[in-house]
Order: structure tokens, then C-alpha cells, then sequence
């Protein structure tokens, strides 16, 4: 939910009770604007460190693993990319993602109510994920996190929020797996002065039953999803997974409903203050919602070799008086639907 991407690290991995409790801790560096050119590993304020903690812990028909995060933002990276052609999917994901939408408009200039005063501000995560087998072939899993940004410096730069997920399985059918789902996350209120009310995350691969309407790791992943931000909103979906009738031919039927958690008059703001920090379908009002169907289909050609189709529709209400009537016209005239068909070959080797 947090960070899903590749980053230079060291980790730990240590045994405490054997087959029961073990310990993972490390250090990454997610990443440094100055890269190669810096003259020292002392962090500075053009870089972005991360320190992590979790203790797994596995007992008959249960597993926990509550962890925490400690990271350290510097004031002077860059955390949007002024580019997006090569990289259309994340987009000013950190932009969005990690700041409030003052900070995020006004980061490093020298006044305005969301520039950081101090030049590197630590961010604080907490959870737990947790999964319950001893009714199996019924299984249940569930997450919650807390997270939190800059709190300790300007008011109208601080973000902090939650988010809990929950999910049950059946996995006593040889031809599919029925799961369905539920979650939750705390929205911005109706004031951008008082900072962000959303979890901070970075670059995160997060969605129920590989959805359609977010970025959750799917086989094709390049502009095969609506980019539904995980946060901000509440849900529930079904999805019917593992379907496999024909050797070599497993798909997946997925529905999910999303409504937003955002007070209308915070987006509005925002948007006032940095026009691409909260975007229509991206992010919801609490008078919006978006529901999201989608059939996927891989065929194993060879052991290396998949097939692969990604077809999905989405339909969403948006609210005129949030992103203006030219934004919400465009959408009404295509019936407020989005489609997607996707075909491609994944060869691992």
C-alpha cells in the first residue's frame, strides 16, 4: 500500500522463535537527486531515506506481521516527474501522494502557507497484516495503517490519515476462487490550512481482486487502469479468480464499487492551489463514485510464454461544481463510461 518499487537496500532477517516469530529490519534510499554526485552517504535535504521494522509472527491457523516505517524527506528533491512519457503511470504520484496539496504546490519556494520551513521532515508509518486460515478452506485477511507526514512543521504541510482493508476467500472449488472484499480510508476535510487528512504513500501497488480502477500489479500494466487513488475513498467488491475450466486458460471476473471520502469544498481548494494534485476519477468527492468491472484472461502458450487480455468498463457520476462543467460535459457526453481492451505476450526468462 505504501511503496511498491525497486530501491538500493540493505535488510536484515533474523529468526527469534524458530517457525514462529522472526525479525526483518533494514535501510533504503528511495531515492537521490543528486545521485552519483554526492560526496558522502550523510543524509541531505535532496533525499528521500527510509528505515523499516517488522516482526512476522506464524501460529497454527494465523498469521500476523505488524511493522512500522520511519522515513526521512528532504526539502529539496524532486518528487514529480517533469517528464511522463516514459513513465505515464506515475505521473506527479509523489506530488499527490506523499504531500499535502499546499506543500505539493509550494514546496521549495521561499513563502506561501505549504512551503516546509525545515529542510528535511521525517514520515512515520504503523500496521498490521493479518491472515486467518483455520477455517480453511474459508480464509480471511484484513490490513490497517496509520501513516503520517511533516506534522512538526507548517500546519498547512502536515498530512496524516488512515486505511483498513478486509477480505474473505473461498478456496475449496477446483475451477475458481470466490473472494470478495470491503475497505476504508480517511478523506480530506473541508480546509487545505489545517494540512492533508489522506494516508501519505509513495508509489503504491494496491487493489482488491486486481481491479480495473487501480494500479495493483497487473500483467499489462501500462495505461491498462483508471488510476483510482487508494485513498480518500471506501468500498466493497467480488471477484472470481483462478477461473480455470480448460488446462492452461485461468481468468479473472472482478466487480468493485469506490465512493469518495474528500470533502468537495478541500478538492476545489486543492486544485486552486496546484491544478494537477487532485484530478476527476483520480480523486472523489463525497458525491461521487465509480464502480469497475473487469474480465481478464491468460493463456500459458509455454512455461515462459503467456497470453495475455485485459478487457474492463468503468462508469462514474462526477460532480460539476468540484472540476467545472467542461471537465464533468466531456465525461457525460461518453455516458460517464470507460472502457479498455488490452492484448499482449509476457515472456519471463
Amino acid at each position: 500500500m505504501i511503496y511498491s518499487d525497486l530501491m538500493a537496500a540493505l535488510a536484515i532477517q533474523a529468526p527469534l522463535i524458530p517457525d514462529t516469530l522472526s525479525v526483518i529490519a533494514g535501510y533504503g534510499r528511495l531515492f537521490d537527486s543528486n545521485r552519483t554526485y554526492d560526496t558522502t552517504t550523510t543524509q541531505v535535504s535532496d533525499e528521500f531515506d527510509a528505515y523499516f521494522l517488522a516482526l512476522p509472527v506464524t501460529v497454527k491457523g494465523f498469521k500476523a506481521t505488524p511493522w512500522a516505517s520511519l522515513a526521512v524527506a528532504g526539502r529539496d528533491a524532486v518528487y514529480s516527474y517533469k517528464n511522463t512519457a516514459d513513465v505515464p503511470e506515475i505521473g506527479n504520484s509523489f506530488n499527490n501522494a506523499l504531500f499535502s496539496a499546499a506543500s505539493a504546490a509550494n514546496m521549495t519556494a521561499s513563502s506561501g502557507m505549504g512551503h516546509w520551513k525545515h529542510a528535511q521532515n521525517p514520515y512515520f508509518w504503523a500496521g498490521g497484516a493479518f491472515e486467518v486460515s483455520a477455517l480453511d478452506p474459508l480464509r480471511f485477511s484484513a490490513d490497517v495503517v496509520y501513516g503520517q507526514g511533516a506534522v512538526n512543521d507548517t500546519k498547512a504541510a502536515k498530512r496524516q490519515g488512515w486505511m483498513v482493508d478486509f477480505a474473505a476467500q473461498y478456496t475449496g472449488l477446483a475451477a475458481m476462487t470466490p473472494q470478495v472484499f470491503a475497505f476504508w480510508s480517511t478523506g480530506e476535510d473541508g480546509s487545505t490550512r489545517n494540512g492533508s487528512e489522506r494516508l501519505p504513500y509513495m508509489r503504491s501497488q494496491w487493489g482488491p481482486g486486481q481491479s480495473f480502477l487501480f494500479e495493483c500489479g497487473q500483467d499489462l500494466p501500462r495505461d491498462t487502469t483508471t488510476y483510482t487513488t487508494p485513498v480518500g475513498i471506501y468500498g466493497f467488491g467480488a471477484s472470481l479468480a483462478n477461473i480455470s475450466f480448460v488446462e492452461k486458460l485461468a481468468n479473472r471476473l472482478t466487480f468493485i464499487y469506490v465512493h469518495g471520502n474528500n470533502s468537495p469544498r478541500a478538492i476545489r481548494e486543492a486544485r486552486l492551489l496546484n491544478a494537477s494534485y487532485m484530478t476527476m476519477g483520480h480523486d472523489l468527492s463525497q458525491n461521487e463514485y465509480v464502480t469497475g468491472l473487469n474480465f481478464d484472461t491468460k493463456y500459458s502458450l509455454y512455461e515462459s510464454l503467456d497470453l495475455i487480455l485485459q478487457t474492463g468498463w468503468a462508469h462514474g457520476q462526477f460532480q460539476e461544481s468540484v472540476w467545472g462543467h467542461r471537465l464533468v460535459s466531456q465525461a457525460q457526453g461518453n455516458g460517464n463510461n470507460t472502457w479498455l481492451a488490452a492484448f499482449g505476450l509476457v515472456y519471463k526468462f
